[in-house]
């Protein structure tokens, strides 16, 4: 009896350290990559100082069709796809591009590196909606502060 409660005990004390514990993926990770990103809106606001006036130009329906099927594919080691979908606007352009992705320590701002980085201010995550914000500092036009507004939908 003692024999057998001795050979249990080993048994589950070798089970237990045997078990390595997984890295715990932090929330706003599952949430990016658990599924494929499609842009939904595309808005750049210019702010004008006198009375806080704004303009809004909707990029997203000025954009051609072709464009409306492309998404991007978030990957848990920080690589990332960005794809032309079903419909490419090019035909010799290729069907995806590679890139890279960073999460501050925060979880507020997104960096994409493909070729140049660019960073934006994370505005919402959510399993559905990921929403974030690009400063562009002055309109070359008219000297007004501006910010372009970028909303993707899951799928």
């Amino acid at each position: 009896m003692k024999r057998s409660s001795l050979l249990v005990l080993l048994s589950l004390a070798l089970g237990f350290t045997a078990c390595e514990k997984d890295e715990e993926v932090p929330q706003d990770v599952q949430l990016l990559t658990a599924k494929n990103w499609r842009m939904s809106a595309n808005v750049t606001t210019f702010v004008y100082p006198a009375g806080n006036a704004r303009r809004d130009v909707d990029n997203y329906s000025a954009s051609p069709a072709c464009d409306h099927d492309d998404f991007w594919k978030f990957a848990p080691d920080k690589t990332m796809v960005i794809d032309e979908g079903a419909s490419k606007c090019e035909p010799s352009a290729p069907q995806s591009n590679p890139a890279q992705w960073n999460l501050d320590a925060t979880n507020r701002t997104l960096s994409v590196i493909a070729g140049t980085t660019r960073t934006y201010e994370l505005l919402e995550l959510t399993a559905s909606t990921l929403k974030f914000k690009q400063d562009n500092g002055l309109s070359p036009i008219d000297g007004a502060p501006y910010y372009t507004t970028y909303t993707f939908t899951s799928f």
